[in-house]
């Protein structure tokens, strides 16, 4: 590995990455989630997975749940399709061991914890980095299994875009979008709506179909004040309707109107030669309003308000320095009379990266300032070295922890002052080669969570209680070919409680992925393959949900130079299956598209 100047490439990266002169995903591909600076994926010592803008039209996928099920190290669980309850589990940690970024914007709800992921919609997505391992020690809070973030998107040159889309269920899309490029600025403006009837969630003796509307604006803007500065402003909204079964009472009508929102403003500039100063103003919001026989019952309303100063030193051409402090505030409203409705975190954090000839060592530490629990360190450290030519081994090392949600502290009855955060350590191996028209990569990891925050009977007042040890392994294969591009994902997790001695719920132990794209010719056509192994959908293991396997097709063909018509069979053999207990999947889908773009 030559040596390079690390500041150089993370300020040119920057700069290229904001403009999105990026295009198809390989391990040039520049990413910046992992160490907060810019890298190309193959210079990262994380296992890094990229979804394209061309992947993500090519997938045709309804919502964000649909485009990452399948990738290694993630599994789904959904509860009856389009805008329902969805968990994400990466590398067999808890739903609410992800961190899910949009645009460098942290989101999530403070009540429950989590991301409403299935609520942001793919319309807005410009591409997404993944990063499995812990993160904790850049990120603070949720980034024990890994971090997804999400971009929307941003102008690539001055033209103008529409979509028009219909499927089954009733499924309607609309999608518009305007860029424009000048000399020193750029800005995008997105819209979209999407509304489906559904089908039933819940197998009762009730039937009926649970509908979903979502109605979405994105902006980006960016001014180039300088050569080394530049200043970008971000705004994204979804808000809808979602219906769902009351599985207690199915004759109930119940349905939430929500609102996912995320708006930040970031100036970036070099004070000095060798010295990036970041300032980042930024507020996530998570609002639900939940209604029973057309009666309120329930609104949860959380706002997280951020600022952010980082700093990236070249302190050499061959050592690149990270340090800052993240400042966040969270506020709930709601119905729900929780003893306390705010809190303050501060984050201070230093990453140093050294790239040499055949090794690269990443350490990086930081400490969280919590008012509800106090003082929390985490750590990575990170080191790959060159076999030769072709091979990489990378071994690394990685704290992290999930913050109690107010749910947990505060929520009457159940909640609990005293909780501790959840804590963690993982391990992790990985062997990765590199070849003309083959790059592949097998990761071995371990994982040890304590303090897991659980519900006991009967009282079902949180507590700390459990632990949980995980072991993966994970194997991808790219290949280039002349026509085609095929890639192979494999997963095999063993998550278990280690008190119960119980694999953890909704988890599969083995997942494959197989993604075969056509990559000439006008009339392109992609082949996907999903399996998935059995899961347990309780605590205790009584519940079983069968594996299953889901073929996937997606064909473009453009009619003129500025109109395409797309179009994608989903679970094309009909395969029933559940990945939560009682609720069901979507079976055969069908859905076309008509789209513009031009000048």
């Amino acid at each position: 590995m030559k040596y390079r100047s690390a500041l150089n490439l993370a300020i040119t990266a920057s700069i290229l990455f904001t403009s999105n002169n990026l295009a198809a995903a390989d391990d040039n591909d520049i990413i910046v989630t992992a160490t907060r600076t810019a890298q190309t994926a193959n210079d990262s010592l994380s296992s890094v997975t990229v979804i394209t803008k061309e992947q993500i039209e090519q997938r045709q996928a309804n919502d964000i749940p649909e485009l990452l099920n399948g990738i290694q190290g993630i599994d789904i669980s959904n509860s009856g399709g389009l805008g329902k309850a969805t968990s994400i589990y990466m590398r067999g940690t808890n739903a609410s061991h992800v961190l899910i970024l949009i645009d460098g914007i942290r989101m999530g709800s403070a009540t429950l914890g989590t991301v409403s992921l299935q609520s942001i919609p793919v319309s807005q997505i410009e591409r997404i980095e993944i990063v499995r391992g812990p993160r904790a020690s850049l990120y603070g809070s949720d980034a024990i299994g890994g971090v997804i973030q999400i971009f929307t998107k941003k102008a690539q040159s001055n033209n103008m875009n529409l979509s028009i889309g219909y499927g089954s269920n009733n499924t309607e899309r609309f999608n518009a979008g305007f860029n424009t490029r000048k000399e020193n600025s750029q800005l995008s403006l997105n819209i979209g709506y999407l509304q489906t009837n559904g089908f039933n969630a819940l197998k009762t003796s009730d039937p009926d179909k649970d509908g979903y509307k979502n109605a979405s604006v994105s902006a980006n803007y960016k001014y180039q004040l300088s050569e080394q500065s530049y200043l970008t402003a971000t705004f994204m909204q979804a808000e809808g309707n979602n219906q769902y079964d009351d599985r207690f009472t199915p004759s109930n009508i119940v349905d939430a109107d929500f609102v996912q929102q995320a708006t930040g403003i970031n100036y970036v500039f070099s004070a000095i030669k060798d010295w990036q100063v970041s300032l980042k103003l930024s507020q996530s919001k998570d609002e639900s309003s939940n209604f029973k026989n057309g009666a309120a019952n329930g609104t949860f309303n959380t706002t997280r308000d951020m600022l952010s100063w980082q700093n990236d030193i070249s302190l050499s051409d061959t050592l690149l320095l990270t340090t800052g402090i993240d400042y966040q505030n969270d506020k709930v409203d709601s119905t729900t009379n929780y003893d306390k409705k705010t809190r303050d975190n501060k984050g201070y954090f230093i990453q140093q990266q050294w790239f040499g000839d055949n090794n690269d060592i990443l350490t990086a530490i930081r400490v969280d300032d919590n008012e509800a629990f106090g003082n929390n360190t985490t750590g990575n450290i990170s080191w790959g070295i060159n076999l030769n030519s072709e091979l990489r081994l990378i071994s690394s090392y990685g704290t992290g922890f999930k913050a109690p949600t107010f749910n947990n502290l505060y929520f009457p009855s159940s909640g609990n002052a005293n909780i501790k955060p959840e804590e963690s350590e993982s391990y992790e191996i990985e062997l990765r080669g590199n070849a003309t028209k083959m790059h592949w990569a097998v990761n071995l990891y371990r994982t040890d969570i304590s303090n897991l925050i659980v519900y006991p009977a009967p009282t079902y007042q949180v507590t700390n209680l459990d632990k949980a040890n995980i072991d993966g392994l994970e194997v991808n294969i790219t290949l280039k070919q002349k026509d085609y591009n095929t890639r192979v994902e494999l997963a095999f997790i063993n998550p278990v409680n280690s008190v119960t001695k119980k694999v953890l719920p909704r988890r599969a132990k083995h997942t494959m992925r197989v993604n075969v794209d056509q990559n000439t010719g006008n009339w392109r056509s992609g082949l996907e393959i999903i399996i998935k192994g059995k899961r347990y959908d309780n605590t205790s293991n009584s519940t079983k949900l069968d594996g299953y396997s889901l073929i996937n097709l997606n064909t473009r063909y453009p009619l003129s130079k500025n109109w395409m018509l797309r179009g994608k069979i989903h679970n094309l053999l009909g395969s029933k299956y559940q990945t939560a207990n009682n609720y069901n999947s979507e079976g055969l889908g069908v859905y076309v598209s008509l789209n513009y773009s031009g000048d």
